[in-house]
């Protein structure tokens, strides 16, 4: 019988162990199956290797929520938006394809729905410069 209560002991004082060292998350609601998520990481650097699963990035402003920057991957090529969702928030993105590249510089008045700005455009055949909606663009030679 000695025996026995030490072994039960035993098996529960490693059972105790177990669960306190091993992941007991049991917040259903929360879990994302192949995702592990993180309150902060910090790093001096990062290098991801391997197979792109979605075709954009998104670092939002965790403080206040106002801001965003998203590298996105198309068939066209990549893409970077830095945008400050504040009203009159300005916007700034940059895209670059097999043919042309483009610089968008622009501010909206997200209430009043205006938006102003200028674009910088370079393909192969011309360049062109649209500021608050008067182009000037000039064919290549």
């Amino acid at each position: 019988m000695r025996e026995k209560i030490v072994f039960f002991i035993l098996g529960a004082v490693l059972a105790t162990i177990a669960y306190t060292i091993g992941d007991n998350n049991s917040d259903a609601q929360n879990f994302r199956a192949g995702v592990t998520e993180f309150d902060e990481i910090q790093c001096r650097k990062l290098t991801v290797f391997g197979e792109i699963q979605a075709n954009e990035i998104m670092v939002m402003d965790p403080i206040r929520k106002t801001g965003f920057i998203k590298i996105g991957f198309d068939k066209d090529g990549p893409t970077l938006n830095l945008m400050n969702t504040d009203n009159k928030g300005g916007i700034i993105s940059l895209s670059a394809s097999n043919d042309s590249a483009q610089v968008i510089l622009s501010t909206a008045d997200r209430i009043k729905a205006v938006k102003g700005g200028m674009s910088l455009t370079v393909t192969d055949k011309a360049s062109g410069i649209v500021i608050e909606g008067e182009e000037i663009s000039k064919p290549r030679q």
